[in-house]
């Protein structure tokens, strides 16, 4: 198997894993954050009850199938959590990315597809040294779906002073 330079396996265009490595998820650096050579921790949560207008009552919820997606390929530094709602019913498939020191982002308006995206925004977030997921990187629907930014329970440093 082919690797990039810093040594994790290449997939082809439009795979997970491809798109997990377009969001940053090798390591990096993250000097003066207290996350030196270490990369956030960061929790997928992903409402499985999800639905919308005209969606068959019978089938398969469209959070569960964005959620069993994100299941099938773990990544390290990543836990993925189903839950029952995020109350964004209007606004299905919703995800919401969290980890700590850092701000929590809620997305919607995502789709079964949209795995390798949350991936990419994942990645920005765990790589981030000022606990804020950079604008620039994100997937076109991470800049246009965000629904909140949450601060972190801890006040960051700079926000404290």
């Amino acid at each position: 198997m082919k690797t990039d330079p810093g040594g994790a396996p290449r997939a082809g265009p439009g795979t997970l894993r491809n798109a997990a490595a377009r969001g940053g998820f090798c390591a990096r650096s993250a000097a003066g954050s207290g996350l030196e050579g270490r990369m956030r921790d960061v929790t997928i949560h992903v409402c499985t009850t999800c639905k919308r207008e005209g969606d068959d009552p019978a089938a398969t919820r469209r959070g569960a199938q964005l959620r069993a997606a994100l299941a099938e390929e773990p990544q390290a530094g990543l836990r993925l959590v189903p839950v029952e709602c995020l109350g964004n019913c209007k606004r299905s498939c919703t995800v919401a990315l969290s980890a700590p020191g850092a701000w929590t982002y809620v997305f919607g308006d995502l789709d079964t597809h949209s795995a390798p995206d949350v991936l990419v925004a994942a990645g920005l977030l765990q790589n981030s040294t000022d606990g804020l997921m950079p604008w620039r990187g994100r997937p076109e629907a991470f800049k246009r779906g965000m629904i909140a930014r949450i601060p972190p329970l801890e006040p960051l440093q700079e926000a404290a002073e």
